[in-house]
């Protein structure tokens, strides 16, 4: 069963939505079969059990996406273990799994790699609500765009 993890520094946020907005592809996928597929999400710097970002679970509704059950985890190294593909947002997360995890060195990447030159995806943490969109905006049409080639690197490992 092919898995991709998705990171980010509080998983209140990115990789919620991330592997949210994953699944839907998924669902949406006709080449994809959703159901054999493990998705899931983590923080490099999260607090666990915590719920989604509150403005997170307003924006929820226009992408058709539910982040109610959502509690925060913490990465850790049978985590990184368990998953095929492990997808940071920003560089300094990316290089700084590698390090703490050099053993799953090869399978860490930046969300972005997919798309062209590689770029941080922010945190719109404490931000307005034009750069929380803007934000989920991204992580979407990245994801869109992406698709088949994430798929085929979670497959490939």
């Amino acid at each position: 069963m092919p898995s991709i993890l998705f990171i980010c520094t509080a998983n209140q946020i990115r990789s919620p939505f991330a592997a949210a907005y994953f699944e839907k592809l998924l669902g949406e996928h006709k080449a994809a079969d959703k159901d054999s597929w493990q998705v899931a999400s983590a923080g490099t710097w999260a607090d666990p059990g915590l719920p989604a970002d509150f403005q997170l679970k307003n924006f929820a509704q226009n992408w058709g996406l539910n982040f109610h059950s959502h509690r925060t985890r913490q990465v850790e190294k049978n985590l990184l273990d368990s998953h095929d593909l492990v997808l940071a947002m920003e560089k300094g997360q990316r290089e700084a799994l590698i390090y703490e995890f050099p053993q799953n060195a090869e399978k860490i990447k930046l969300l972005t790699d997919f798309c062209g030159p590689a770029y941080d995806i922010d945190d719109p943490q404490g931000l307005g609500i034009q750069q929380y969109e803007k934000c989920l905006e991204e992580i979407a049409r990245v994801l869109s765009s992406a698709f088949i080639e994430i798929t085929r690197a979670a497959t490939n490992n």
